[in-house]
């Protein structure tokens, strides 16, 4: 399906050199009377290789057409992390670079895939996630001149950055980046 570089977005697949390639960042812009310039920031799915290329607003390109499958995240071994297909609870393994932030994936967790010619080509987290503190160091009362955050370590061992008040066993809310958002 051909596609203008305008209707594409972030996180959709493309063919480019005949290989498929997942858009990461689109940056427009218009130098005077000619026409509009896009930067944009590829990532190549089977390579795994980044590259940054600018493309005239008005370029067509062949959007992959993915097969949309929701997930439960399982497990992990070494660098393989194991899912279950929700529809026929089939097992199914994919590396690390396929998925947005590994860091940040939970047992049970939830999550969607792309798949193209039966293999999955990217996994994305939810855009909140709900997570326990496992570990961090009191806050003293009154440091706020120094910090106005301290470390904290999740239940799965990631380490992120909360306010001061945070107690451990509390359940806090991230973004897909490990940003904190708020309390649960």
């Amino acid at each position: 399906m051909k596609i203008s570089l305008g209707e594409l977005a972030k996180n959709d697949l493309i063919i480019l050199k005949n290989q498929p390639w997942k858009i990461l960042t689109l940056s427009h812009s218009k130098l005077g009377r000619g026409r509009g310039l896009v930067k944009v920031g590829l990532k190549n799915l089977q390579t795994k290789q980044s590259l940054s290329q600018v493309f005239r607003s008005d370029e067509e390109f062949e959007k992959i057409q993915v097969e949309n499958k929701e997930l439960i995240f399982l497990y992990q071994k070494d660098d393989e992390y194991y899912f279950m297909d929700q529809d026929d609870f089939k097992e199914i393994k994919a590396n690390a670079d396929k998925i947005d932030t590994p860091t940040l994936l939970f047992e049970g967790m939830n999550v969607k895939a792309k798949e193209w010619k039966d293999e999955i080509v990217s996994i994305e987290l939810p855009t909140k996630i709900e997570a326990e503190i496992a570990k961090t160091e009191p806050g003293v009362k009154g440091n706020t001149k120094e910090a106005t955050t301290k470390t904290a370590f999740l239940k799965n061992g990631t380490q992120i950055q909360v306010p001061l008040f945070i107690k451990e066993g509390e359940k806090i809310i991230v973004d897909q980046n490990g940003k904190y958002l708020g309390r649960v």
